[in-house]
C-alpha cells in the first residue's frame, strides 16, 4: 500500500498530506485519505472487504490498470487506465 503524493487532475486527485509505504493485509488503514494501489486484479479484489470495513466512505482509492469490480467507482480516465473509487460497496456487486 502507498499513500504517495499523487496528481491527476483528470480524475481530481491531488497530493495527500503524507506518505507511506504500509504492508495492504497488516495495517490499520482507517486514517486514511488517499489510497493508492499499483497491484495486480486478484490483489486488488482480496483487499475490497479490508477497504469497505476500514476507510471512511469519503476516502479515495486510487488504482492503475487494475481495478475494484465491488468498490464504487467515481472516475476514470481510460486512456492512461486509472481509476478512482471511494470504499463503498458498488450496487450492483451487491446484488
Amino acid at each position: 500500500l502507498s499513500l504517495v503524493p499523487v496528481v491527476d487532475h483528470s480524475i481530481g486527485v491531488t497530493r495527500p498530506r503524507q506518505s507511506y509505504l504500509w504492508q495492504f493485509f497488516t495495517k490499520d488503514l482507517s486514517g486514511a485519505d488517499v489510497v493508492t494501489c499499483y497491484l495486480l486484479q486478484n490483489t486488488n479484489e482480496k483487499l475490497q472487504g479490508k477497504f469497505t470495513q476500514e476507510l471512511d466512505p469519503n476516502t479515495r482509492v486510487v488504482t492503475n490498470a487494475f481495478t475494484f469490480p465491488k468498490l464504487r467507482l467515481i472516475r476514470q480516465n481510460y486512456k492512461d487506465r486509472i481509476f478512482l473509487y471511494h470504499p463503498v460497496q458498488n450496487q450492483a456487486a451487491s446484488e
